[in-house]
């Protein structure tokens, strides 16, 4: 059985390549004011420019953290709020987009087993390689590190634990990846599911989906105890992880990006609605630092989120040049998973060697802050470059586009997968 084979006459092929994501619809225009179904093949490249920006927004919270916070309440001031919502910004962003982008390359004659080998590829070398980084780093520096902490980062369920002790084991950022690989485990068949659902009523079940997602902190606080509190938030580690981490809650993201991608394929939406997205988000932000976590999150900011998507995909279906599409914003966007794994833990084990005592003016914490994005962004390219380009030419494309293309040329680098950079 293929990934894609009950689709039937809708038939909805893709291709891969390097930071883009390319799909084939087969439906004509559906009118005036609704968008037309896709037809030819559309790289997805200001989708793949704003992995960056989002993996940028978990940076900027985790540099804050490192550096910047001084132990204020991070649900009444500004300051750390607001770096707290950038932070679950880029988790839902990254998980709408991946259940989004891996509808849209999807392909009728992907088998199950070459669906995951390539997912397998993508995510598994980089998190192995920061995965013993981190490892080599814990013993360096002399703290424990337990066999739980060790196995169930590196294999990929340590979000399956409330034990947050757990889940910042080795490296901290990697409990996304687990989510992601339930995700991709899944994928085949939520995909037949969705493409079982008639294109007039794919809006009624993400417009569900998302009613769904509203629904899950107010289910947990009322059902879960309420004590006792954890790290100055008006909520308790069970109740954080639920809400946060996770991964059969987060998969409501996930799918909600599937049936958003069948949307567009199926063009059965509204093109000119979505640009507001972008005005949107700075509302619902400021909305959702009004309300104490977990309810300053979730549908405030995965409806503007949804709408940035869908406007970034349609410029690119209409082929219309925007700053992203330029060269250098893709270039950073192929670099975000990298970027993601790496940047924790150089500021992690080495900013301590700086600031011992956390007594650096503001002039010095903005030059860690410049210096720690410059060498994060090095260190991204080195560990795409030498690792995960590499394993992507060897192992992540199908033998039948190897055929094609000779093992060569940029299509031969699929990378349309997009990782998930969370805290």
């Amino acid at each position: 059985m293929t990934v894609q084979e009950n689709l039937g006459a809708q038939n909805q092929a893709g291709a891969e390549g390097q930071g883009v994501a390319e799909s084939q619809g087969v439906a004509k225009s559906q009118g005036v004011t609704r968008g037309a179904a896709v037809s030819g093949r559309s790289r997805l490249d200001s989708l793949t420019s704003l992995r960056f920006f989002a993996a940028f927004l978990v940076f900027i919270s985790h540099i804050y953290t490192r550096i910047w916070y001084t132990g204020a309440d991070p649900e009444r001031s500004f300051m750390p709020a607001l770096v707290m919502r950038l932070s679950l910004i880029g988790v839902e962003f990254f998980f709408l987009l991946s259940g989004f982008v891996l509808t849209w390359s999807a392909r009728p004659t992907d088998s199950h087993g070459s669906f995951w080998r390539r997912r397998l590829a993508k995510i598994f070398p980089n998190h192995a390689v920061t995965w013993l980084v981190g490892l080599v780093l814990l013993l360096w520096t002399n703290q424990q590190v337990t066999a739980a902490q060790g196995t169930t980062t590196l294999f990929l369920v340590d979000a399956w634990t409330p034990d947050k002790h757990v889940q910042v084991g080795v490296n901290p950022v990697s409990w996304s990846l687990s989510c992601e690989a339930f995700f991709y485990l899944c994928f085949p068949l939520l995909l037949w599911a969705i493409s079982k659902i008639p294109a007039r009523r794919l809006w009624y079940y993400a417009i569900g989906c998302v009613l769904l997602i509203a629904a899950v902190p107010v289910l947990v606080m009322r059902l879960t105890p309420a004590e006792p509190k954890w790290s100055g938030l008006q909520a308790t580690e069970v109740q954080v992880w639920l809400t946060y981490n996770f991964p059969l809650t987060r998969m409501l993201e996930f799918v909600l990006g599937i049936l958003l991608a069948r949307i567009v394929l199926t063009g059965n939406w509204y093109p000119r609605r979505f640009r507001y997205g972008l005005v949107l988000l700075p509302v619902a932000v400021l909305l959702a630092m009004s309300l104490y976590y977990p309810y300053g999150n979730g549908v405030l900011l995965v409806i503007p989120l949804a709408m940035v998507i869908l406007a970034a995909a349609q410029t690119d279906i209409e082929d219309r040049r925007t700053f992203l599409r330029r060269p250098l914003w893709i270039w950073l966007g192929d670099l975000s998973f990298a970027f993601y794994m790496t940047h924790w833990l150089i500021m992690q084990y080495t900013y301590p060697l700086i600031d011992p005592h956390r007594r650096a003016g503001v002039a010095l914490m903005l030059a860690c802050s410049a210096a720690y994005l410059l060498v994060s962004v090095f260190a991204s390219w080195l560990l795409y470059s030498v690792v995960e380009r590499p394993v992507m030419r060897r192992w992540g494309r199908s033998r039948r586009a190897g055929a094609a293309t000779g093992g060569r040329g940029r299509d031969a680098v699929p990378s349309s997968e997009v990782r998930s950079p969370a805290s």
